[in-house]
């Protein structure tokens, strides 16, 4: 199976992965990071391995694009949401990398459009957004995935 949310060829972003916090979503929805969880002790990292560090995220966009994977990267259904509590994978994109974000229900969303999430993590227009949709989707439904490219800043060509 492919990838079905991250489309570059060779994306240059980053992976990672945190423990979804407060309501599920689905593969495609952009996430924030909300805490840090610490566990272990920092006084002996080769005795004890250091301290674990784990990153808490939730639907919405603050600062960096998170953008979320379907589960196992590469194996998992981009249908079926991720419940609360599990670990949720997500990529950090670079500007030129390609991938489909989830679009919010009736935003018109055509090629060349500048777009950005909203605080539900789904994909709006938005004149200075960073984000350049890559083809015509038209009035979008409920639930429809829209191909994006990561643009430099919201007044660069991409």
């Amino acid at each position: 199976m492919t990838h079905q949310i991250v489309l570059s060829e060779n994306p240059r972003g980053r992976f990672q992965e945190g423990i979804l916090k407060n309501a599920s979503v689905k593969p495609g929805t952009a996430l924030k990071v909300i805490d840090t969880e610490v566990s272990g002790d920092y006084s002996d990292p080769y005795l004890t391995g250091g301290a674990v560090r784990r990153q808490h995220v939730e639907a919405g966009m603050a600062g960096e694009i998170l953008i979320t994977t379907q589960p196992g990267l590469m194996a998992g259904s981009v249908d079926a949401a991720l419940p609360v509590d599990s670990q949720v994978h997500y990529y950090i994109p670079l500007p030129g990398d390609e991938f489909k974000a989830r679009a919010k229900a009736a935003e018109v969303l055509d090629a060349g459009v500048r777009a950005t999430f909203d605080a539900d993590g789904l994909l709006v227009a938005s004149a200075t957004g960073i984000l350049v949709v890559q083809e015509d989707a038209g009035t979008v439904a409920a639930d429809a995935m829209v191909l994006v490219r990561m643009g430099v800043t919201a007044s660069a060509t991409v």
